[in-house]
Order: C-alpha cells, then structure tokens, then sequence
C-alpha cells in the first residue's frame, strides 16, 4: 500500500510539473501606445501560445478613463463572455492567440504624461503596456478639471457550464450534435452551471425543447453573458405511399412548319426566292444563291410558321444582305423554354454584272421559209384581183350574149346573102397582118365582127387596170424572193 501512495505522489507530481511548464511558456503582451490629450486609445493583449480558454481582467488604468473592452467572435464553437472589463473565453474546438481588445481615453494635460495599464490572465498572469499622453499643441487657456479616476470595477463573477444532460445522455462538451427518431417530438435539455446562476434555454425557462423535422439548435444563455449552443437533429418521416409510375407525358416536338422567303428590292419590289433542299421541318440547314440578276435584293422577308402556334420565333441576319455568304438563323423555342432548335440560311450573293463591250462573231444566219404580215396582205390582194378579174369577164361574156345574139344572126344572114368575104376572113387576115408585124391590140384579138371589137375595146382601161395591179403584185414577190424570203 505505501508502495502504491508513493507511485500515485510521484504520477501527482509529474502532472503539476507539466502543467506548470505549459503555463510558464506562455507569453502574454499587451501594444503600447502614444497620443494627444483627450484623444481615445486601443489596447491589443495578445498570448505567444494558442489558448481554448481564459479570464482577462482590467487590473489598473491609472488615470486613463476606461470606456469598453470587446473579443472577436470567429467561429460558432467559441464561447465569450464580457461583463465590464473583464473577458472570458472558451473554445470547444479551437485555439486563439489574440486575447482581446480594450479601449480608453486619454486624460488632458499641459506636459507628457506616461501611464502603466496593467491586465491579468486567469487571475495570476500580469500583462503591462504604457501610454504615453502629450499636450496638444494648442491648448485651451482654461482647460477643464481632469475628472476623478473611474475606480477599478470588481472581477467578474465566473460561472460555466461544467455539462448538460440531453435527453437521457449527458455530454461534457458544447457544440455537438444528438440525432433522434422521427417520432420524438420534445428533448429535456438540463445544464450543470459551476456556481449555480440562473439560465435560460433558446430565452425562456422551461427544460424541455420542442422539436422540428431537421437540425434543431438549443442556445443555452447563462445571466453573467456566456452563451453555449448544443444541436438536436431530428430525422424526417419516412414516406410510406405506394410509388406512384407517372405516365410519360408526350414530347412536345419544336420545328416550323412552313418557310416562305420573299427578296425585297432597293426599290420595295418583292420576289419570291427559291431555296435548297425542299423545306422539311426536321432539315435545319438550306442554301440560297442571289445570282447577278437578284443582285438587287437587299434583305429578305421571311415567313416562318411553327408546328404550334404558341412557338416563339426569332429570325437574325436577313436585313442589310452584302456580297458573298450571309447567315440567316430562324431560332424555334417551346412556349415554356426548355425545348430550342434552330434553323439556318446560307444566302450566296454574287456581285452586279459590268457591262462589257465584246466583238462576237456571229454565225450566219440560216434563212428559213417565213409567212410574215407583208407576205399575207400580197397573197390576199393577189387572190382578190384573180377573183375580181374572174367575176368582171363573167359579166361582160353575159352582157354580150343578152345584146348581141339577135343581131348576130342578121348579120351572118345578110352577108351569106350578099356573098362577101366574111369578118371571120377578114379578122384572120388582119390577125396574120398583125401577127407580122408584132404589135396586136389587147382588144382585137379573138373576136369575129366590129361590134364585138368595139364592145371589147370599152371595157379595155378596166382590164388594163386590172393588168397593172397583176404586174405590180407580181414584182413584189419577185423582190421578197430575192431578200430571201419564200412563201
């Protein structure tokens, strides 16, 4: 037994030894600092080795006037408490360097003054800095009566809490997680405070906690300041439903359903263009050529209908065409968004054409029969004079057979009786006379008496009219037949 007293004196010493080594390397400093009359001041105390936990006190400030002291808060597992001028700090997961921050005013006065601020850690560790006060450069000729130093308040009292029961668990730490079932509803949060202060749970008084599907977070808020944050996740219900198939609702298929593109000219004249493939709804990509003859067209007036009505189309790139390739983009998007497809034009423009002028040497021309309108009046004036011509000699043959039948037959009778040479010898005669000498009147030929002569010779300026117009067709067809031309 003594053995075993005196192992458990020596283990009891190597631990207060090791505690003591970790304390003694800590090295606390506070900034010192100089300013002017009246001015505020700011004192940084820092620790040259991290800490979780501390108590930083204000211990003298001489006649610096204290206003506040502050700690930044970096993470949610660090604890703070400030209660005047004093600090505490616990960290569940972490270390800080910087203990904290103080903030004071500088007392008026007519030459430098220094003046020793003195803090302590946990109660046994002295930090000093000093501030050095100077006049301003101007004072006040009656400056006011430096006011009684504020006495140091009195060290805060320090409570903590040491652990908190949870449901039917108890944990030591803050910051943790507890997971529950779905069907707890309320959790009994009961914490343990080192000197018994009161406390209050997410701000009131009861122990118990509702709780919510998710992450719940208890805040535990004792009356001195520190605050201490515990989570409680309460898991979700299961979904009991019987899964449910969805039917596949139908896709809606975007596309157009026509595609009608007009040119419009400088001067507004429209044409409708031509293009390639042949539109279908599911072809996205077409060519069109504006050759040298459309090379006038300056933009495109296209009609895009969509497979509903209710498409939203949007057409880019048809105005202002230039030479060469042109992209035209016909954009179709569903009514709700989700579904987009695009169509897109290339429109080849070519240049305008110069005028120029070249020697081309041309075949001859193979003259071909041709019925022109010159040729169908001759022919029709030729056929009417025949036909005149026809209708005039048929009159005169029955006028003469009506006058002269009659008398004809006297005649003959009266010369048979007298014996005398008959007119018919006399014209043969007078035909063969003519015939040797080459000229024959028109009216004289083929008749047997004077009377039938005479009649003849009445009618001639008419048949020679007639004659005349005959010559002159005639020696129009003979001039076409030399141009070339041929009936």
């Amino acid at each position: 037994m003594k053995l075993k007293n005196i192992l458990k004196i020596i283990l009891f010493a190597i631990l207060f030894l090791a505690i003591g080594i970790t304390i003694s390397n800590a090295a606390y400093s506070a900034s010192n600092k100089t300013v002017k009359s009246g001015e505020k001041v700011t004192i940084s105390v820092t620790s040259s080795t991290p800490l979780d936990s501390y108590n930083l006190d204000l211990d003298k400030s001489g006649e610096l006037i204290f206003n506040s002291c502050s700690k930044t808060k970096n993470t949610d597992d660090e604890m703070i408490s400030i209660n005047g001028s004093s600090i505490g700090y616990l960290n569940t997961s972490g270390t800080t360097k910087n203990l904290g921050t103080y903030t004071f005013t500088a007392p008026t006065v007519t030459k430098t003054e220094t003046y020793t601020v003195r803090f302590k850690v946990d109660q046994s560790t002295s930090v000093e800095a000093t501030v050095t006060v100077n006049p301003k450069v101007d004072p006040k000729p009656d400056p006011e009566p430096t006011p009684d130093p504020i006495p140091d308040p009195p060290p805060p009292a320090k409570a903590t809490m040491t652990k908190v029961q949870v449901g039917d668990k108890t944990y030591t730490k803050t910051g943790f997680t507890v997971k529950v079932a779905n069907d707890v509803t309320s959790i009994k949060v009961v914490p343990t405070i080192s000197n018994g202060e009161s406390y209050t749970i997410n701000g009131g008084t009861s122990n118990d906690v509702k709780l919510e599907e998710g992450t719940n977070t208890v805040i535990i808020k004792l009356a001195s300041g520190n605050s201490y944050k515990i989570y409680v996740r309460r898991e979700a219900k299961e979904d009991d439903t019987p899964n449910i198939i969805d039917e596949p609702t139908e896709e809606v298929k975007v596309g157009l359903k026509s595609l009608l593109i007009k040119g419009v000219a400088e001067d507004g004249e429209e044409i409708e263009l031509s293009y390639a493939p042949e539109f279908f709804s599911e072809i996205y990509e077409y060519q069109m050529l504006l050759d040298e003859t459309l090379s006038h067209i300056t933009k495109l007036d296209i009609q895009a209908i969509g497979l509903q009505n209710d498409f939203i189309i949007d057409i880019t790139g048809n105005e202002e065409l230039k030479e060469g390739e042109n992209t035209i983009t016909i954009t179709v998007k569903s009514q709700d968004g989700k579904t987009t497809v695009t169509y897109t034009i290339v429109v080849t423009k070519e240049a305008k054409a110069e005028e120029v002028l070249a020697t081309v040497d041309v075949e001859p021309e193979v003259k071909k029969p041709l019925w022109n309108t010159t040729q169908k009046i001759l022919i029709t004036v030729f056929t009417s004079i025949i036909a005149i011509m026809g209708i005039v000699f048929a009159v005169i043959e029955y006028r003469y057979q009506k006058e002269h039948k009659g008398e004809k037959k006297e005649r003959n009778r009266e010369e048979t009786l007298e014996e005398e040479p008959s007119f018919s010898d006399i014209n043969i005669e007078t035909q063969e006379k003519e015939e040797v000498s080459g000229d024959v009147p028109f009216a004289t030929i083929g008749f047997e008496n004077e009377v039938d002569k005479e009649n003849v010779r009445k009618e001639e300026p008419k048949f020679q009219k007639i004659v005349d117009q005959s010559n002159e067709v005639e020696e129009e067809l003979k001039k076409q037949t030399k141009k070339g031309k041929h009936f």
